[in-house]
């Protein structure tokens, strides 16, 4: 009887179940993965920013593996560059610098997206627009299906 009565008191107090609002995370997203194995196997430089590359490619609509093919291509993964210019993409022919890295990303993701030099084309036209040389594309595609989609 003494159980029966706490239980109902219990329950009076707190109505709804306690753990209600606790909401699982959701599984981490696997092209995280993907992109850091390819990362570490061509040597970039850490930070790796793969989750900041993803969430910028996702809200500006471009394939997520374009960034980080430019950048190997462009500085060998980020080892080459003009540190102080957080452009590790060579955008602008390096001529343009960045308040950070995250910021470049933001920056470079969103022209490939909606820019009209960049908008509308697969990614074999970005490529094209970005580095007019068809060796440049070439290598890049081969790069990109290094990376599982």
């Amino acid at each position: 009887m003494k159980t029966f009565i706490f239980l109902c008191i219990f329950f009076f107090i707190f109505p709804k179940p306690i753990f209600a609002d606790y909401q699982a995370a959701p599984p981490p997203d696997p092209r995280i993965a993907e992109l850091t194995a390819f990362m570490d196997a061509h040597h970039f430089e850490k930070p790796y920013y793969a989750a900041d590359i993803i969430g910028a490619a996702d809200k500006n609509h471009i394939d997520f593996r374009l960034l980080p093919v430019i950048e190997y291509l462009e500085s060998s993964g980020g080892k080459r560059y003009i540190q102080n210019s957080a452009n590790p993409f060579g955008w602008n022919s390096d001529r343009t610098g960045f308040n950070s890295i995250p910021d470049a990303i933001d920056y470079i993701s969103s022209e490939l997206g909606s820019n009209p030099h960049y908008a509308g084309k697969t990614d074999t036209g970005k490529l094209n627009a970005y580095n007019g040389r068809a060796e440049y594309t070439d290598r890049a595609l081969i790069l990109i299906n290094q990376i599982h989609n």
